[in-house]
């Protein structure tokens, strides 16, 4: 007799159970196959079976028995797994999953031909033995058992590896008033004291013993529990449950082994073949279903099954054996409870963002009120991000069940398909995990069955026959990032495009004004499909959709790349939380709107050369080289401006623009103020504004007034922006392509020193070319030295310092190259000045190499060498140019260098390498971000003068970023600009300098980590 609670834990923990064990049976198949995982599999199946054996649940515990029956020949060596056994084991999990969600009408399913599969397994194993109740064979002697035995059911297997282990057999009797109500316990709570002594056999209610059902919880209705132990006495028993020593009674060995002797197979209880299973429940719910116990009669008389009895405990590990944690080291909570705290978390949030706005204006009157503020503060980020945590689940959870679908898919499209799973251990809050199962299902499949091809289709086009799906997940930016990867067919876009006219869903105008990487979002429209039939895999025009609109939905976003005949790779970016995030407070016509800032990537003032403008209908910001669609907030929402309120029309003028990321694509908010950037408390929307579908939420700010969570997807749709059929983008895009293809190129001064040596220096580092007379050289000791300008200049010949030809005479007629961005000016003699090129260096180090040698290269069909004048010139004068000591700590930090200039970058990196301990360098902004994104670095140094995305605006996004918003941030230039040092100061550079002044940016460097702990960006 149990009420709804103890149900439902037991409910709990044998789907805990089936979860850890559904992948070990599969890893059975495989080379993966252990010891360990035949255990998990054994101990969970047998946990189930004595559980539901205690709660009448008889269906449950017959199919659970015979599955442990199997296990324990598998483990004992006995038996070995294949892969029909695995499909038998497989069913037979899906049927106790079937029973488990509702146990009380478990009776209702039919378990016969998974019991009659698993037992083909159990003869074979011993040649074929036949049970002992086999027709036409006498039956076995029946052993008088004591009247405390007659209604329990025997199991010979358990009982006969108790008796070789020398276990004791108890029988205790339970009485529900004083031992389980008084005692605040549940019989439920003895049962699992039971399986950590030793071995559950059977339980019953006495329902004898009581009058009536009404009051079964008050009166003395007896629970009796038979078990087998090490424990050494009945005196130990008693002591460990806590009852007295005449509800304990000890089993004679002896009548054990004589009912053993017998072989009488599973002993069927007397009494108990018309028993029912009543559930007691306080809201006077009907009775549950027929549980009566039948008893087995299939089972091989022969067969025993080894357990081990010491202390078992079933582990409720996840599919990927994380490490078992001890049971007094975690607790049960319900999620309705988490759920409250988490509520609680965000009103404690709201409080504390209230409290810091009237310390702003009041903190001076009262004394010590801003330490009181800020450890209010303190604590709440941490309650706040303590609470969060508790509500966060590995993904592990739904992984794991990819495995199992892989294979029955594979199974059924005949392919061999191989299914990879790497951050199975990345945490997600709860509500997004359980909501993420169904969008990661129609991927997995859409991967099995149109991405993976058969395995002669592979092997036509030299693939290997097993195809391989790759599901990632891992922390990136303050999200999480899940990628399914294949290596199948990939997609078509052309394909793509036919499909969608045909079906109906684009215009052939509209299909051919998409790019093939537009194209590729085709997948998502409503009723698409690129299935040639309906099956039960896929064709009904359903699925990506909806996992758009999921994921969307949970405040992330799709991407979508393939390439035909390589594969396909689907990303998915999604929040930890949804509960409390970042947001981006601002306003319009005098109303606050909070804009999530995980959409926004930045901010732009319009004004000055930042002007809105209007092409085909639309207005535009021209933003680094491409075009910003612009929406204005204010007229969206359709708000009007009151008197001393901004808004409206003014903000085209003199508004800022969020630039806000929708699936890739970009597109500016205006609003008229910035207010403030903070962590908000989400609230749900009521059901009057969930239509409106502009806003994805509600929050309460600092001065208890609302503001709306603005909807960007919304937004958008309510301004009918439509970014795959925006031709403006797509040149814009194609432009910006182009210049950062041209920006790989570099202008180089190409020359000669006296003899057949081409050589090579970046136009960008010369300051001046002079022409001279070889008469106008003075000579000093053992130096050269040229009057220009009123100063003297040093001169230096290369081949006195480089491994190159020496000349056998010297003309009459030189050049003088001055480099600029120098401590001290030098001049480098050239005999010739050959040609200025603009070409793309493909620059080898290898091959020849020297002081002053950068390296080499072809510049049309001939050998040039690249001269790294700073090398050359700290071997010319060493005390000068060569950089003076360095913190010894410096070799601790990681530095990333961004310059888009081969020989910049070059030259740079084997600086900056002399000082620390690793150097990676970029070329370009977007690959910055994404180091960024993946790696850990203590500062950034970077040329302000990229292609596409300024050096400038890569430091405003680093600044705007929660999580790099105090990365120390180095620009630096090749030219004197007075505007480079103000837009330094706007972007709050920590340091702007020109190139190449390496005692210089040593200093700056020193001065830096003097105000900043040295940190790394994900820490």
């Amino acid at each position: 007799m149990v009420d709804n609670e103890l149900i439902g834990i037991f409910i709990q923990e044998s789907k805990e159970h089936l979860e850890a064990i559904e992948p070990e049976i599969l890893a059975m198949e495989s080379a993966s196959h252990d010891s360990e995982g035949v255990n998990t599999i054994f101990r969970g199946v047998h946990s189930i079976k004595g559980s539901s054996g205690f709660f009448g649940f008889e269906q449950i515990s017959k199919l659970s028995h015979v599955m442990e029956n199997l296990m324990a020949l598998v483990r004992d060596g006995q038996l070995s797994p294949n892969s029909e056994m695995v499909s038998v084991l497989l069913a037979s999990t899906d049927k106790l999953k079937l029973m488990i969600d509702d146990p009380q009408h478990c009776a209702e399913v039919a378990i016969e031909d998974e019991v009659k599969q698993l037992n083909t397994f159990l003869p074979a194993a011993k040649g074929g033995t036949k049970p002992a109740q086999d027709k036409g064979e006498p039956a076995p002697k029946q052993v008088k058992l004591p009247d405390s035995l007659k209604r329990f059911r025997l199991d010979p297997y358990i009982l006969k590896n108790a008796m070789q282990h020398g276990h004791l057999v108890f029988v205790i009797r339970l009485f529900m008033n004083k031992d389980v109500k008084e005692k605040g316990r549940t019989p439920y709570d003895y049962f699992k004291e039971i399986e950590s002594l030793g071995e559950f056999v059977d339980a019953y209610f006495d329902f004898s013993s009581i009058s009536g059902l009404d009051d079964a919880l008050s009166t003395d209705l007896v629970c009796s529990f038979l078990f087998t132990t090490v424990m050494g006495s009945p005196d130990m028993i008693t002591s460990v449950f806590d009852i007295p020593a005449a509800q304990v009674e000890e089993i004679e060995a002896g009548v054990i082994k004589e009912w053993l002797g017998t072989n009488p197979g599973v002993q069927t209880p007397e009494g108990r073949e018309a028993e029912v299973f009543l559930e007691v429940v306080e809201d006077d719910s009907g009775p549950a279903s027929d549980a009566g116990h039948e008893p087995d009669k299939a089972e091989d008389e022969d067969h025993l099954a080894s357990t081990d009895h010491l202390a078992v405990k079933a582990s409720s590990a996840p599919a990927a054996r994380m490490k078992v944690k001890r049971a007094d080291e975690t607790i049960r909570v319900n999620v309705s409870l988490l759920d409250s705290l988490m509520n609680l978390a965000g009103e404690m949030v709201l409080s504390r963002n209230q409290l810091i706005r009237i310390a702003e204006n009041h903190g001076q009157e009262i004394a010590g009120l801003q330490s009181i503020i800020q450890n209010i503060n303190l604590v709440t980020s941490d309650m706040h991000e303590k609470v969060m945590q508790t509500r966060l689940q590995a993904l592990g959870i739904i992984f794991g069940k990819f495995t199992r679908i892989i294979r029955d898919l594979a199974m059924k499209l005949g392919k061999e398909i191989i299914l990879d799973i790497e951050g199975e251990d990345v945490e997600l809050d709860k509500s997004i995990v359980e909501a993420l199962s169904d969008p990661l299902t129609h991927l997995i499949r859409n991967c099995a069955d149109h991405g993976i091809e058969t395995p002669e289709e592979r092997e036509r086009m030299g693939k290997p026959r097993e195809g391989r799906v790759r599901l990632t997940a891992k922390h990136v930016g303050g999200q999480v990032l899940i990628e399914i990867i294949d290596d199948g067919r990939g997609m078509n876009p052309e394909k793509l495009r036919q499909k969608a006219i045909e079906k109906g869903v684009l215009k052939p105008e509209e299909a051919a004004k998409m790019s093939d990487r537009q194209a590729l979002t085709i997948i998502f429209l409503p009723g698409f499909s690129t299935a040639e039939k309906v099956s039960d895999v896929s064709g009904r025009g359903v699925g990506m959709d909806v996992v758009r609109t999921n994921i969307e939905g949970l405040g992330g976003f799709v991407d979508i790349d393939s390439e035909v005949g390589v594969g396909t790779r689907i990303s998915l970016r999604l929040p930890l939380t949804l509960a409390i995030i970042p947001a981006m407070i601002v306003g319009s016509c005098g109303r606050r709107f909070a804009v999530p800032q995980v959409n926004l990537e930045e901010v732009v003032r319009l004004g000055g050369k930042n002007k809105p403008e209007i092409i085909r209908g639309s207005r535009v910001l021209r933003l680094r080289d491409s075009l910003l669609t612009l929406i204005n907030l204010a007229d969206v929402l359709e708000l009007t401006p009151q008197e001393g309120e901004r808004g409206g029309a003014s903000d085209w003028e003199d508004g800022y623009v969020l630039v806000l990321n929708l699936d890739n694509n970009q597109y500016g908010l205006i609003v008229s103020e910035l207010l403030d950037s903070e962590e908000i408390a989400v609230k749900p929307l009521s059901v009057y504004l969930k239509q409106v579908g502009c806003y994805s939420g509600v929050t309460i700010m600092g001065d208890g007034k609302v503001a709306m969570i603005v909807d960007i997807q919304g937004i958008a749709t309510m301004a009918r922006l439509k970014f795959a059929e925006n031709e403006i983008n797509e040149q814009s895009a194609l432009d910006l392509a182009n210049q950062l293809r041209s920006s790989d190129s570099e202008s180089l001064l190409l020359f000669r020193n006296e003899g057949l040596e081409l050589f090579a220096i970046n136009l960008s580092t010369v300051a001046r070319i002079e022409r001279i007379k070889a008469s106008d050289i003075e000579h000093i000791g053992k130096g050269e030295y040229l009057k220009l300008g009123g100063r003297s200049l040093r001169l230096v010949r290369m081949h006195d310092h480089m491994p190159i030809a020496k000349p056998e005479q010297t003309p009459e007629d030189l050049y003088v190259l001055v480099p600029k961005l120098l401590t001290k000016p030098i001049g480098i003699v050239a005999t010739q000045i050959v040609d200025t090129v603009q070409t793309v260096v493909d620059l080898d180090r290898e091959t020849i190499s020297g002081v002053g040698i950068l390296g080499s290269t072809f510049i049309n069909d001939a050998l040039v060498l690249l001269v790294d004048i700073y090398s050359l010139f700290e071997s010319v004068d060493p005390e000068v140019f060569r950089p003076v000591a360095y913190p010894e700590h410096f070799k601790n930090l990681r530095v990333l260098l961004v310059d888009n200039n081969v020989f910049f970058r070059t030259v740079e990196g084997d600086f900056l390498r002399r000082l620390f301990g690793e150097v990676v360098g970029v070329r370009n902004a977007a690959q910055a971000w994404e180091k960024l994104s993946e790696e850990n670095f203590h500062v950034v140094i970077s040329d302000v003068e990229l292609p596409g995305t300024s050096g400038f605006d890569l430091c405003a996004k680093v600044r705007h970023s929660e999580r790099y918003k105090h990365l120390p941030f180095i620009g630096l230039s090749a030219r004197q600009d007075p505007n480079h040092e103000v837009l330094a100061k706007e972007t709050l550079m920590d340091a702007y300098q020109m190139k190449f002044d390496k005692v210089k940016l040593l200093r700056l460097i020193e001065s830096i980590f003097d105000r900043k702990t040295p940190r790394l960006t994900q820490s």
